[in-house]
């Protein structure tokens, strides 16, 4: 593929991330849709630049576990953040640019690989801008989360094991490889796709599938003979022993660190960060389980693509499972491996799906298989419909529609129904002096409510400290709790909202104000102590 069209993909690329507003929200402070996680995000990398800590030493504003030092998914992006910001100085805009950067070469990758399997150029800028179209792509991919750069390296992965299908170097099998194991790294449901590329050299190494990089239909004659006559220099996967041990590095890897994380946060006593399952059968209370079944297909629904998207991915779904005989094999076993990999995690994950949207991420690799087998079926079965202009204006029509979609739920997310601020004066830099000039250091622990995740508030003043957050379980915070954090050296409560001035279990705790900024009041907690 010419330079030319990598440079009209990246003109697209950068009108649509206009549309969506980028512009302006890669510089917002975490907010709207799950503030709390992006606040665990953004609280990583402030305090590797404030601490100077190496990358295995992770640490959180929140210091109710331990002394704030946890860990979840493989912190690189935060400290690659960390160390921009010593650079540049600390700028929300880092840590997002870089996962939209870590995005765009993703999609970039889609669009290589989308013109390497169906040879079509309008198909190939029209898959990466689709999938840009995902409003939970489009929101999370400007944002502080690893879950969408995570899924862009899976993306990486699939091209370079596509082209190392082509051409059989080396290189690439071992570049598809590290591009999965930092997937995986950065969050663990991306190994779905190497379990699917796994499932297909299994296949091919025992010789109950063969598969070909040929556009044919699995039933036609010319492939049928390609099968017959196929021998080791026609295979897939032509070094064995090396495949076995990338795939096997890239489990070993990502396993390593996922023990790493579990022993690092049992020495540092968190319970903070998920290191389980919470599947479908883990819980027998039905409102539960049928509150999830609204959110999944009904409140999140819009969220994951357009409506008329949602039917053709099922339509197209329908025609590549029931119709098996005139589909490309492997395009057809790698749609059935990453449903099963969807499907499965769907079933292990069940109660996260009720409030976390960004657990479908690893999910579209079933939506980008089965389209690209559907534009591979127009291309065999109805040349004429493939090659008329009818179709490419409906196409692209059908893309406007999405864009239009995947921007108002930004709108929605930002300043409609999901918007979300805890309290608007806090996201102000004049705040931050305010306390530095009343004495609180940015040392200095803090009681920081009403807050009930462990780091949105203290993250946005920049002050270590405990909110209303104690447990997993949603235990309530009391004045026993408010106690004990001051033996544990809590100097100040900071207060962000009139109306939680009347909670029974702050009044001891309110007699010595130290100041007032718009509402926000700060109390001397120290005296108490003696």
């Amino acid at each position: 593929m010419r330079l030319i069209h990598y440079i009209i993909f990246t003109i697209f690329f950068i009108v649509q991330a206009f549309l969506f507003d980028y512009h302006h929200t890669t510089f917002y402070k975490p907010q709207s849709t799950h503030t709390w996680r992006q606040s665990d995000c953004a609280s990583f990398s402030l305090n590797y630049y404030q601490y100077n800590r190496f990358i295995s030493h992770p640490r959180l504003h929140n210091r109710k576990e331990g002394d704030g030092y946890m860990v979840g998914e493989f912190p690189i992006l935060y400290y690659v953040s960390a160390q921009l910001y010593r650079v540049f100085g600390v700028h929300e805009f880092i840590p997002r640019f870089l996962n939209v950067l870590i995005l765009f070469i993703g999609l970039m990758s889609l669009f290589k690989l989308t013109f390497d399997i169906t040879q079509s150029l309008f198909f190939a800028y029209i898959m990466p801008l689709l999938l840009f179209c995902a409003p939970v792509i489009t929101f999370y991919g400007n944002n502080f989360l690893t879950d969408v750069p995570a899924f862009a390296f899976t993306i990486m992965g699939w091209s370079l094991l596509w082209t190392h299908f082509r051409r059989h170097r080396l290189v690439h099998l071992y570049g598809a490889g590290a591009c999965f194991a930092v997937a995986g790294l950065l969050k663990i449901t991306m190994l779905m796709s190497v379990v699917a590329f796994g499932g297909v050299f299994l296949l091919e190494w025992f010789g109950w599938s063969r598969f070909s990089l040929s556009l044919q239909a699995a039933n036609s004659a010319q492939n049928q003979q390609q099968n017959q006559q196929n021998s080791k220099d026609q295979q897939l996967y032509q070094y064995t022993w090396h495949t076995i041990g990338v795939f096997a590095a890239v489990l070993l890897v990502v396993g390593a660190w996922y023990y790493f994380s579990i022993r690092y946060n049992a020495e540092h006593g968190v319970e903070y960060f998920l290191s389980g399952t919470m599947a479908a059968w883990e819980n027998d209370r039905m409102d539960w389980f049928t509150y999830t079944i609204y959110r999944i297909f009904y409140f999140w629904s819009g969220y994951y693509y357009f409506t008329l998207t949602h039917y053709l991915i099922i339509f197209l779904g329908f025609v590549v499972f029931f119709g098996r005989k005139a589909v490309h094999s492997l395009l057809f076993t790698l749609s059935a491996l990453t449903f099963a990999g969807a499907f499965s995690l769907v079933q292990l994950f069940y109660y996260q799906f009720s409030d976390h949207d960004y657990y479908v991420i690893p999910g579209y690799a079933f939506v980008i298989f089965v389209l690209l087998t559907g534009i591979i079926l127009l291309r065999q079965h109805y040349t004429h419909v493939f090659q008329s202009w009818i179709l490419k204006i409906v196409v692209v029509l059908f893309l406007g529609l999405n864009i239009w979609h995947a921007k108002s739920t930004i709108h929605e997310r930002y300043n409609g129904k999901l918007s979300y601020k805890p309290n608007v004066h806090l996201y102000e830099d004049d705040f931050e002096k305010y306390i530095d000039n009343l004495g609180v250091q940015r040392t200095d622990l803090v009681v920081s409510v009403p807050d009930y995740s462990p780091n949105t508030t203290l993250y946005l003043m920049n002050r270590p400290g405990f909110t209303e957050w104690i447990d997993r379980k949603g235990t309530k915070i009391n004045q026993d709790w408010m106690r004990d954090f001051i033996k544990r050296g809590a100097k100040y409560l900071i207060v962000h909202d009139d109306n939680y001035l009347q909670r029974e279990y702050l009044q001891p705790f309110l007699q010595y104000e130290m100041g007032n900024y718009k509402g926000i009041k700060v109390y001397d907690l120290s005296s108490l102590n003696n």
